[in-house]
């Protein structure tokens, strides 16, 4: 019988997996991961809607829509003042969203305003400031004027009518001129009634 020759050992043997350190090979996930927005990534809102109630009624409505805002409701939140508002909504399927204005066309009363969330929108109700001719009609939802020019108004209540009603006449229908007319007519015929020397100045 042939004498049985023992296997030789090879030169450099492999090392057994478990000395292989953990860091070379760790356990991975195909999985994508979600990102959570930090507080400070907002996303700006750009389109909304917005309606006025009319001239002599207090509500002037924002209509804004988000979809599945209705299950954070406790993350919406809405900050008003005078000329303005800033509206939040926190994480709603990992996104923040914002709307800044602080320009309104009037003043409005804050501690009367409202925030009403529903299932893909929310509406802000903005309460109008009553004025000296009551609650104005909004022409414009956001101020032409600078921050400054509408200080001044606020601080002249007599400027403040004269712009409105140059505002009303510039931007207004045809009807609408035509009412602002007959009304300045009629108060300049009043002025004269009173005034002794109408009659030698005659009406044009």
């Amino acid at each position: 019988l042939a004498a049985l020759v023992p296997a030789t050992p090879p030169e450099n043997p492999p090392e057994p997996a478990s000395h292989v350190p953990a860091s070379v090979a760790p356990a991975t996930s195909s999985a994508p991961l979600e990102r959570k927005p930090e507080q400070h990534d907002w996303t700006p809102i750009e389109r909304f809607a917005w309606e006025d109630s009319g001239y002599g009624k207090q509500w002037v409505t924002v209509y804004i829509d988000l979809e599945g805002v209705g299950e954070v409701k406790e993350a919406v939140s809405c900050s008003f003042h005078n000329h303005g508002f800033d509206f939040q909504v926190r994480g709603i399927r990992g996104v923040n969203y914002r709307k800044i204005v602080d320009n309104l066309d009037k003043r409005i009363s804050p501690d009367e305003c409202k925030t009403i969330v529903k299932k893909d929108s929310v509406r802000l109700k903005l309460a109008k400031a009553k004025g000296e001719l009551g609650f104005e009609s909004w022409l414009n939802f956001e101020s032409k004027k600078t921050k400054e020019q509408r200080e001044q108004s606020d601080a002249d209540p007599t400027a403040n009518i004269n712009n409105l009603l140059k505002d009303m006449y510039d931007e207004g229908d045809d009807s609408t001129r035509k009412m602002l007319g007959e009304a300045m007519l009629a108060s300049q015929k009043s002025r004269n009634a009173e005034n002794p020397y109408a009659d030698a100045l005659g009406e044009h």
